[in-house]
């Protein structure tokens, strides 16, 4: 196209009987057109280039959705802590993709503290008004996407088992708290869900599909209240590490 121009330029200027400084000043200025023409073609080539690049290697990348849900928690006497059983899930829209570094923190009044995650040894019982769900390790969100990963498209769902130092049953009862819980994928990538207490009851207990819940026998009732979202009236005494 650029040589047609030029052709054109010089007929032009034969016919019109032009100087040789309007042929010289037309050449240049159709050269530096040329030239950003030419230079944007590239420059579009290479960026549709880097755009198709990018889209590959996002596609390498894991991406988590991370749902904090309903709370359990219990007030351990003998070891002097309270223990936080949140339900959590995570989608994974990317690359498939364990997970590592997990941790909470323990927000109220404006004051931080680091909770601490602890593991099942065997089964943990809580009783729930009438009902008891057992748990075990393998029922643990951030043990069982530890070694196994969560595949494009996948989802995973569990508990979260995180403890506080001493009695937090007023704190808790106040809802006046909030915690937030995160994780990473396995190129380092926080993940993060804040979970705030909610005053409304629950009528039943709410479990995932793969828990195991059951009713307690008739011949040894309860004396536990239904559970609310916030309550701490579960009991067990399962051992922890």
């Amino acid at each position: 196209m650029s040589c047609a121009a030029f052709t054109v330029l010089s007929l032009w200027a034969a016919i019109g009987n032009k100087s040789n400084a309007w042929t010289l000043s037309g050449s240049a200025t159709l050269a530096v057109i040329f030239f950003l023409i030419a230079a944007f073609g590239a420059w579009l080539d290479e960026h549709g280039k880097l755009l198709s690049l990018q889209e590959k290697l996002s596609e390498l990348n894991p991406y988590f959705l991370f749902d904090i849900g309903i709370l359990l928690w219990k007030y351990d006497e003998k070891k002097d802590l309270t223990l936080f059983f949140p339900m959590a899930r995570i989608l994974n829209r990317g690359h498939s993709s364990v997970t590592a570094n997990w941790n909470a923190t323990y927000i109220i009044s404006g004051t931080t503290e680091i909770m601490v995650p602890l593991w099942l040894r065997g089964t943990y019982k809580l009783n729930i008004g009438e009902e008891e769900l057992t748990l075990e390790n393998r029922d643990l969100l951030n043990a069982k996407t530890a070694e196994n990963s969560i595949e494009r498209g996948g989802v995973a769902s569990g508990r979260l088992l995180f403890t506080l130092q001493g009695d937090r049953s007023q704190q808790i009862k106040s809802l006046q708290y909030t915690m937030e819980f995160t994780c990473e994928d396995y190129l380092g990538t926080t993940y993060s869900a804040i979970y705030k207490p909610s005053p409304e009851p629950l009528k039943e207990l709410l479990t995932l599909a793969h828990e195991r819940a059951i009713f307690k026998q008739p011949d040894a009732p309860s004396q536990i209240p239904p559970l609310l979202r916030h309550s701490g009236n579960e009991t067990g005494s399962p051992p922890l590490s």
